[in-house]
């Protein structure tokens, strides 16, 4: 028998996660940091924002485009049950006639 040594588990302790302001400092920010800070969060918001509706948008377009994909199979098995059906029914009338 080969004998592996197993390491005892150990019980991990959770980090607790500390908000850093990116600039840190004693002063009071300034009306321009403060109206800098909220131009750089309205942005950034837009941009997410942006983001979200071109993603919506792309998931719209895919399943418009699917729809009509499956219209067209469906047209496509329509005809050939029509075709089917009528060889069925000349078949059908065919072997009466003998």
């Amino acid at each position: 028998d080969v004998v592996v040594p197993v390491e005892p588990l150990r019980p991990t302790v959770a980090v607790p996660v500390v908000s850093v302001s990116p600039e840190p400092s004693t002063k009071p920010a300034s009306d321009l940091d403060r109206a800098n800070r909220a131009e750089q969060e309205l942005d950034a918001l837009k941009y997410r924002q942006h983001n979200e509706i071109f993603h919506r948008d792309s998931i719209i377009e895919n399943l418009k485009k699917r729809v009509l994909e499956l219209e067209a199979a469906l047209a496509e098995a329509q005809a050939r049950i029509v075709v089917l059906e009528t060889e069925k029914s000349t078949k059908e009338e065919a072997l009466c006639e003998i």
